[in-house]
C-alpha cells in the first residue's frame, strides 16, 4: 500500500476565479467527472462549485501556509512507516485535500459530511482515492493539516482489511484503531453506560447522536437521546 498525493488546489483556485454561475458548476463536474457523467476521475466532491467569496478567502488563507506541500512530507513518512506491514498489497491510493464549507455557502451539513467521509469511504477506497476533510470554520497550522491527513490515511488502511461498520461498536472500532496508529490519546467516554447497552445498535440516529451529541441530533431531525442520563462515576 502506498499513499501518493493528488493536488488539486490550483485547479480550484482557478475555478474559483470564474463568476459564480452554471459555467462556474459545470467547471466543477467536468473536474469531478472527467468527462463521464456520474464518474469520479478527480475526489472534490466537499468543495462547494458555487462557493461565495468568505469561502474563496478561507481557501487563499490555507494555500499560505501550503497544505499541499505538508501534505506530500506526510505521505512520504507515512509509506516509510508502514513499508513493513503492507509489501504484499501494491495498491496506490492518491490523497485529495478537500475544504468542505460549514459556514455561509449552504452546502455542507457539518455532521453528516463528517460522518460519511470517515465511514462511507468504500466507494473511494475502491477507486483508490484517500480524502482528508477540512473545513472552512478552523484555524489552520501545519500541526493540524498534518494529524488530519495521518487520520484520514489511517482511516483508509483500516478499511482496506474491514468492512462498511454497521454497528456502534464498529465505528468505535474503527476511531480507535485512527486514535492508537497516530499516537492520540482518547478521551475517557463519558457515556460509556450507553455504548456497554447499545453497542450492537445499528440505527443511525442513535450512532450518530453518540458520535456527534445531542446538538446533531436536533439538527437532523433525530430525538437526542440526552446521554448525560449514561452518565458513569
Amino acid at each position: 500500500m502506498h499513499f501518493e498525493l493528488l493536488p488539486v488546489l490550483d485547479t480550484i483556485i482557478t475555478l474559483y476565479q470564474q463568476p459564480a454561475d452554471m459555467t462556474r458548476f459545470k467547471a466543477y463536474l467536468s473536474i469531478l467527472e472527467g468527462g463521464t457523467k456520474g464518474g469520479l476521475s478527480v475526489p472534490i466532491g466537499a468543495f462547494n462549485p458555487m462557493a461565495k467569496q468568505a469561502y474563496i478567502n478561507k481557501l487563499h488563507e490555507l494555500t499560505a501556509i501550503n497544505p499541499e506541500f505538508i501534505l506530500d512530507n506526510t505521505l512520504r513518512q507515512v509509506n516509510t512507516q508502514i513499508n513493513d506491514y503492507y509489501k504484499a498489497d501494491n495498491s496506490v491510493l492518491k490523497v485529495c485535500f478537500n475544504l468542505a464549507d460549514d459556514l455561509k455557502g449552504g452546502w455542507t451539513n457539518r455532521y453528516t459530511t463528517d460522518y460519511s467521509s470517515k465511514f462511507k469511504i468504500a466507494p473511494l477506497l475502491s477507486r483508490g482515492f484517500c480524502v482528508p476533510i477540512f473545513w472552512v470554520s478552523e484555524e489552520f497550522d501545519e500541526v493540524i493539516v498534518k494529524k488530519r491527513v495521518l487520520e484520514y490515511v489511517y482511516r483508509t488502511i483500516y478499511r482496506s482489511t474491514h468492512k462498511q461498520p454497521e454497528t456502534l461498536e464498529e465505528h468505535i472500532l474503527q476511531e480507535e484503531f485512527v486514535a492508537d496508529s497516530i499516537g492520540q490519546i482518547r478521551s475517557p467516554r463519558a457515556v460509556d453506560l450507553f455504548y456497554k447497552q447499545n453497542r450492537q445498535t445499528t440505527e443511525l440516529p442513535s450512532i450518530i447522536n453518540y458520535l456527534y451529541g445531542d446538538a446533531a441530533a436536533i439538527e437532523l431531525g433525530y430525538t437526542p437521546l440526552d446521554l448525560t442520563a449514561y452518565l458513569e462515576f
